[in-house]
């Protein structure tokens, strides 16, 4: 079973590696090989609480097999003196219990060593998990980064000359009204008084030739 899963966790790390290194469609092809990733390490996990649960299972029955051979040999002491077929009887069960026991231990051995090295693969399996995710947020955090700052500078590149070129006709059409407008001088109404007083006396004077 380890083997089986090293091989099958060993292909979906592989994956998701030349998938991340391909050009077109990066952000599909992570996002379903991530999906299958993250299915397969849940499916590690679900072998490796069953491994677990199989190796508690052995480890009762070897408590059971040496329980099982200290009763015997205790009750075989207990009726030795008075029942020898008895206590012999006793004595093949606790053996019994006691080849059983080994058998048991033999195999809990094999079997701890092969949970040990499951668990190491599903706690590398998990961190590299962890670590393509967060390999997945940055790259799309640096894509969303590029492709925002390569659309401001075409948008600031694109419109730039335009909005230029409008101020510059603006401040043309601005110079041109300013120039055709006469300026208006600051008027000094109390000046203007006596200039029309001048004025006038001018005109009653030549009114005064034209009547002599």
């Amino acid at each position: 079973m380890w083997f089986r899963f090293r091989r099958v966790s060993s292909g979906l790390v592989a994956s998701i590696d030349r998938v991340i290194g391909q050009v077109e469609n990066h952000e599909a092809l992570v996002e379903a090989t991530l999906k299958e990733v993250r299915r397969g390490a849940a499916r590690a996990k679900v072998s490796l609480a069953r491994v677990r649960r199989d190796g508690d299972g052995l480890r009762a029955r070897l408590t059971r097999a040496t329980a099982e051979q200290e009763d015997w040999r205790r009750r075989a002491l207990g009726c030795r003196e008075t029942d020898e077929a008895k206590a012999l009887e006793c004595l093949r069960r606790a053996k019994k219990a006691e080849r059983e026991g080994a058998a048991v231990k033999e195999r809990l051995e094999k079997h701890e060593e092969s949970e040990r090295r499951l668990s190491e693969e599903v706690e590398a399996l998990q961190a590299r998990v962890s670590e393509l995710q967060e390999r997945h947020y940055q790259m799309r955090t640096r894509d969303a980064v590029a492709r925002g700052s390569a659309g401001v500078d075409d948008i600031t590149s694109g419109a730039a000359s335009d909005i230029e070129s409008a101020f510059d006709r603006w401040e043309e059409n601005l110079a041109m009204v300013e120039v055709a407008r006469p300026a208006t001088a600051d008027v000094d109404t109390f000046a203007r008084e006596f200039e029309a007083a001048d004025d006038d006396a001018v005109l009653r004077a030549e009114l005064e030739e034209l009547g002599s």
